[in-house]
């Protein structure tokens, strides 16, 4: 299990760590400044 900690320093990385959901992805993306694929990833769920 990702703690907070975790998840937050997760954003400096280059790739989406395993095992998110798509709003987690969603808010990792939305973290790092990508905006647009925040919107697409948590988009995807509604659909």
């Amino acid at each position: 299990m990702m703690t907070t900690q975790d998840f937050k320093d997760s954003i400096q990385q280059d790739t989406v760590p395993q095992g998110l959901g798509d709003v987690q992805q969603a808010l990792w993306y939305a973290g790092k400044g990508e905006w647009k694929k925040a919107h697409d990833t948590s988009a995807q769920q509604r659909q």
